[in-house]
């Protein structure tokens, strides 16, 4: 078949060659001679009498780029028909799988063991931890997590930060007594997909490189408690730059940066803001809280001018009754702090823990130990009973009638009668719910 399309797509361009050549000696013999000898010469001799002779050299045209196209059908049918002929070069670029010689095939380059241990020597004075190189550009990383079989790699907040993530998935099943240990090589049919996202300053979406398969990675993760991991890693990637990704490190399920044995609340991840919300909790339910059952539905966003946050958390009073409380936070010099706002969830809370007490807690254990609030959450104790201390140690009692930027109104119900007290804002030193049992 290929055969006989090459055949008539050339007598197809003959008939037309020989029709050309009596148009250009028609026109003159330098033309004729000038067509026969030079073809190439065809297009300008088309072009000089385009608007009578165009549908001459669109046929023309036609049935060259039809030899071409047969000509190529009939070698990649019989390419050994043309092994030592002229044609042999026309060949082997058409049909580059039946070259005498086997195709050269870029073979990745991998760092070798020796040039791993001369980077880790270079950077031996931030002492032990895990550090890479990738796309040039040598990496030190300063957390490691790992949560439901994946490992990340984080490096503290710059502008560019650079993340390794490995999803162990199946192959990390679970850990037997001596750990979990890895040996990827390039021929592995089941390998961990490794990625690495690289943040971009000016836009929100990150760069992500895959690696599914041909890298080599040695992977040691051992459990020393029931929330730390101790490991060694070796990860080798196929680019041309050797990037990779070796020392050892310490992994954490919580991604939270410490600072001097405290929580860094200006670090931007849900696990902080979780745990402010936990430390918001405690603070303020104290004694009437028994236990924050976990989170959900936690979300922060710092793109914005102002940056918020959001969560949602069920908690156990001591009475044993379940609440769920919306919380909502916001940042500030100090770093993520929680609202004031959901403070009217809590208090009705444990205005129903005093008016219906179980059993098991006797109604006055509540009322000995009122929860103290801060002071700037007056306004959201209007027609609450409370007890005002002032920082000359005297205590105002009363139900909060009013509240304004300077002052505060409370009132007590005498006989028949109402007494107010107006006592000023500035003078409060410690807000009381309720009133202490005498």
């Amino acid at each position: 078949m290929e055969a006989v399309l090459l055949i008539l797509a050339a007598l197809s361009l003959t008939l037309l060659t020989i029709s050309g050549l009596r148009l250009a000696f028609a026109r003159s013999a330098v033309w004729g001679w000038v067509c026969a000898l030079i073809p190439p010469a065809w297009v300008a001799f088309y072009s000089s009498r385009w608007d009578v002779m165009r549908t001459q050299a669109v046929i023309h045209l036609t049935a060259f780029c039809a030899v071409c196209l047969c000509g190529v059908l009939y070698i990649r049918a019989h390419p050994l028909w043309f092994d030592g002929h002229a044609l042999a070069p026309v060949r082997n670029w058409v049909a580059p799988a039946h070259r005498p010689d086997p195709l050269v095939l870029n073979r990745p380059v991998f760092i070798s063991d020796y040039e791993v241990q001369q980077q880790a020597l270079a950077q031996a004075s931030t002492a032990e931890g895990s550090f890479a190189r990738y796309r040039g550009e040598p990496l030190r990383f300063s957390r490691v997590l790992y949560r439901d079989g994946v490992l990340r790699f984080k490096q503290a907040e710059t502008p560019a930060s650079v993340e390794f993530l490995i999803d162990l998935g199946p192959s990390a099943p679970g850990f037997d007594k001596d750990g979990l240990t890895l040996d990827i090589t390039p021929t592995s049919v089941k390998a961990p997909l490794v990625l690495v996202i690289r943040e971009q300053p000016a836009s929100a979406a990150p760069l992500v490189d895959a690696y599914s398969s041909g890298y080599w990675l040695e992977l040691l993760l051992t459990r020393t408690d029931q929330q730390q991991f101790e490991g060694q890693i070796l990860l080798r990637l196929p680019d041309a730059d050797k990037s990779y990704l070796a020392g050892s490190f310490q992994a954490s399920p919580l991604d939270l940066q410490w600072q001097l044995g405290e929580v860094d609340r200006d670090y931007d991840s849900n696990d902080t803001i979780e745990y402010v919300a936990r430390q918001y909790l405690s603070n303020h339910l104290s004694s009437n809280l028994r236990a924050v059952e976990g989170f959900r539905d936690t979300y922060f966003q710092t793109g914005l001018p102002e940056s918020t946050a959001s969560t949602r958390a069920r908690i156990t009073l001591a009475d044993g009754s379940q609440l769920e409380l919306g919380l909502s936070l916001f940042k500030n010099a100090a770093g993520w702090v929680v609202e004031p706002a959901p403070t009217r969830d809590l208090i009705s809370a444990l205005q129903t823990m005093r008016q219906a007490p179980t059993a098991s807690i006797p109604p006055a254990s509540v009322l000995a130990q009122p929860s103290r609030l801060a002071t700037t959450e007056l306004e959201q104790l209007v027609g609450q009973k409370v007890t005002l201390v002032t920082h000359d140690g005297r205590s105002r009692h009363g139900q909060i009638q009013a509240v304004d930027r300077y002052n505060v109104s409370l009132v007590n119900r005498i006989g028949a009668g109402e007494m107010a007290v107006l006592v000023r804002r500035r003078d409060i030193k410690e807000v009381l719910l309720g009133t202490p049992s005498p």
